[in-house]
C-alpha cells in the first residue's frame, strides 16, 4: 500500500469517527453555558474573598507589631529598672560601708602603731637582749606576748579589708600624685629627685579600685643651686 493511500484511509477513519450533526448538537445542548454576567460576578465575590483575606492578614500582622512594640518596651523599662536598682544598691552600699570601712583602717593604724612601738622596745643586739633578761626580765615576759597578739590583730584587720576588697596604695619612692596623696611636708635629698615621695606617713587605700582614702605623704624636694 502506498502512502497516498494510507494517509487517505487514515482520514476517512478520522472522518467516520467525528459526530453526526444530532450528536454535536445534543453535546451542545447538555454543556453549561457562563454568560459575562455570572462571571463577572463570580470575580466580583473572589475578589471581596482576596480582600477580606487581605485586611485579616494585615490586622494580624498589625497586632503582631503591636505585640512586639509592647514586648520591646517593657524589655527596655525592665532593664533600666535593674540598672537603677543596681545604681541604688551601690550608692547603698557605699553609704553604709565606706564610714565602716574608714574605721577599720583607722582601727589598723592604730594596732600598727602599738606594734612599731612594741617592735622598737624590743632588743636589737646581742648586748641589748642580756641587759634586758638580766635587768628588765618581767619586761620582756610582758612586751613579747603582747607583740605577737597585736601582730595577730593586725593580720586579721588586713584579711578583713582584703576581703571587702580594699588595698593599700603603693606610693613610695614614687612621683607624687595629687589624685591619691597628700603632701604633709617636704625633705631635700640632692641624690633623690624632686616630687618623689619618701616617707608614707599615713598609708592610702582604694576600695574596688576606686579611692578610698588619701595616702599622707612626705615628698623630696631640692634647693635650687
Amino acid at each position: 500500500m502506498s502512502t497516498t493511500e494510507s494517509l487517505s484511509n487514515e482520514f476517512q477513519q478520522f472522518l467516520q469517527s467525528l459526530p453526526d450533526a444530532e450528536n454535536l448538537e445534543a453535546l451542545e445542548s447538555q454543556t453549561p453555558q457562563t454568560d459575562l454576567y455570572s462571571l463577572f460576578t463570580e470575580l466580583a465575590a473572589l475578589k471581596s474573598e482576596v480582600k477580606c483575606e487581605s485586611r485579616l492578614v494585615k490586622s494580624s500582622l498589625d497586632e503582631f507589631s503591636t505585640a512586639l512594640k509592647l514586648l520591646r518596651e517593657a524589655q527596655q523599662r525592665l532593664q533600666s529598672d535593674n540598672e537603677r536598682n543596681q545604681e541604688q544598691l551601690s550608692k547603698q552600699e557605699t553609704t553604709l560601708l565606706r564610714p565602716m570601712l574608714l574605721e577599720w583602717l583607722d582601727s589598723r593604724d592604730r594596732l600598727q602603731a602599738s606594734v612599731n612601738v612594741l617592735q622598737e622596745a624590743a632588743p636589737k643586739n646581742r648586748v641589748a637582749r642580756f641587759v634586758t633578761a638580766s635587768f628588765a626580765p618581767k619586761r620582756k615576759k610582758l612586751t613579747s606576748p603582747l607583740l605577737e597578739g597585736q601582730l595577730i590583730s593586725l593580720r586579721k584587720v588586713d584579711d578583713l579589708l582584703l576581703r571587702y576588697d580594699v588595698h593599700p596604695l603603693a606610693v613610695l619612692d614614687t612621683p607624687l600624685n595629687p589624685n591619691t596623696s597628700k603632701v604633709i611636708s617636704t625633705v631635700s635629698d640632692e641624690n633623690i629627685d624632686s616630687g618623689i615621695v619618701v616617707e608614707v606617713v599615713r598609708q592610702g587605700y582604694t576600695w574596688k579600685g576606686k579611692l578610698l582614702r588619701y595616702a599622707e605623704v612626705n615628698v623630696n624636694k631640692r634647693e635650687p643651686q
